[in-house]
């Protein structure tokens, strides 16, 4: 594997091949988060976010106070397969790809050298029994840290008894979907919608309702009345800063006035803070949660985005629904180190955080700049966007009769992935669209696969004719 690649992209690997080759079983239990960490020399953590892609993928389930198991209805993604998510993810990990679509912040600037800083000050002052256990996801000191952290004052204050920590941004959500169980199996979603969102509400048997944004980040609230009347939301998942695909800002007047419908509804809010902090300019936006009604609000984040994938927990706060989280929250089997969840609480009482998450702003917003003009450079106005307000993607719009998937499968066959656009939603509706990243390995030819996308976009025959150099076996 090349050394740019994360740990956790071997250990996602190196599993994915023991599932295709049927070392590991249809059926069969994987080895526990402890054993597995151990058997390859890295951390617990890492071994969870690898867990946590293939559990994403479908490739894997999860039973409480069981462990995991590999799912019966496939193998290795992307093998044969008729499931464009997987086929993307499979292709995205392949050895030899420059990855235009991956999302991740923290490879411009880690945080890990920090955090490891804190840890070993923390092991000095510490006494050992405070340090050296695992502990569940529940140590105070870090909840208490993120109920302080969220403590704006139009939001009120919270406890630490609001807060809930998951291994992962993910599973937190599966845990505010599985809180909200009792209700209708439809959820209010911003359309374009983050692939992964998508992939798991489906596979939580949650249908998504899309409320469609402008190419200035406007929601269109006559349609989210009309889907709010018809009476089978159980709950709406939106963005509270930047939108992922779009990377732009939903207007504070259309959050007050989003709020005021799911309110006079009693409509849960699940606020997706992914994103929080990674804005441009000078002025953070503001997030629903100033203006949502506080029984209905669920916060769902994770520190994944800023701190990385060795510190990829994920965490939930909520006034309300507090037994079924409460059941949740203590079904999860994953132990974590206390020192790294106490380090992550000291950084987040003090200043580093704040200066590094500045530091990868500016970095983000380079690097966003630097792409914008690479593309107007080989594209011109072969493709449409609409500059990022913040975050790490870049939406573009060709064309309305190119089809992105078409242009995906002969960009592999040039060891180039991007995500085409009907991931993101109604398939037909984004088919000419596709999301980038900016977020990505620069020492790869970026340049160069961009010049491969737009020479494919200027093919005519897009959506007529295979190019019969790759065999994905993707529905028509």
């Amino acid at each position: 594997m090349p050394s740019s690649q994360f740990t956790y992209h071997h250990v996602y690997r190196y599993l994915s091949e023991l599932i295709a080759s049927g070392e590991l079983a249809a059926g069969g239990r994987l080895p526990s988060l402890r054993a597995l960490a151990e058997q390859l020399a890295v951390s617990v953590p890492t071994v969870q976010h690898a867990y946590d892609l293939l559990e994403a993928e479908g490739c894997i389930y999860r039973v409480a106070k069981s462990g995991f198991f590999v799912s019966r209805r496939r193998g290795m993604p992307g093998m044969a397969t008729q499931d464009l998510f997987d086929t993307v993810q499979y292709r995205a990990h392949q050895p030899g790809m420059t990855v235009l679509s991956s999302d991740t912040p923290h490879r411009l600037l880690s945080f890990e050298q920090q955090l490891l800083r804190c840890e070993r000050e923390l092991t000095r002052r510490l006494p050992q029994t405070a340090t050296s256990a695992d502990q569940p996801y529940s140590d105070e000191p870090l909840r208490l840290a993120l109920a302080m952290h969220y403590g704006e004052p139009a939001c009120r204050d919270w406890n630490c008894e609001q807060v809930y920590i998951a291994a992962g941004f993910l599973p937190a959500l599966a845990m505010a979907v599985r809180a909200l169980a009792g209700r209708r199996h439809k959820a209010l979603v911003e359309s374009p919608c983050s692939w992964t969102i998508l992939r798991q509400l489906r596979l939580l048997g949650i249908e998504p309702v899309e409320a469609g944004l402008d190419n200035r980040g406007r929601l269109d609230l006559d349609s989210v009345e009309q889907a709010l009347r018809a009476g089978d939301i159980g709950f709406a998942l939106f963005s509270s800063e930047i939108n992922n695909p779009t990377g732009r800002v939903t207007p504070e007047l259309d959050k007050e006035a989003l709020a005021a419908l799911l309110a006079r509804s009693g409509t849960p809010l699940i606020e997706n803070d992914q994103y929080g902090g990674l804005y441009f300019g000078d002025t953070r936006p503001v997030g629903y949660r100033r203006y949502a009604d506080p029984d209905l609000l669920i916060v769902c984040s994770s520190f994944e985005k800023t701190l990385g994938p060795e510190s990829s927990y994920g965490y939930l706060l909520s006034r309300n629904w507090r037994e079924p989280l409460r059941g949740e929250h203590h079904a999860s089997m994953v132990r974590v180190p206390a020192l790294r969840q106490r380090a992550i609480a000291q950084v987040l009482h003090g200043k580093e955080l704040d200066r590094h998450v500045q530091a990868l702003r500016k970095l983000l917003a380079e690097r966003m700049h630097e792409m914008t003009r690479l593309l107007q450079a080989v594209a011109g106005d072969k493709v449409r966007w609409s500059e990022p307000q913040g975050g790490a993607v870049l939406w573009l719009e060709a064309e309305e009769r190119s089809d992105m998937r078409h242009v995906f499968e002969r960009l592999v066959a040039e060891q180039v992935v991007i995500v085409p656009g009907e991931l993101f939603g109604n398939a037909a509706r984004y088919r000419h669209c596709c999301r980038l990243s900016y977020a990505i390995d620069w020492q790869q030819p970026v340049a160069q696969a961009l010049q491969a996308l737009c020479r494919n976009l200027q093919d005519r025959r897009n959506g007529e004719t295979a190019t019969g150099r790759l065999q994905t076996q993707l529905p028509r």
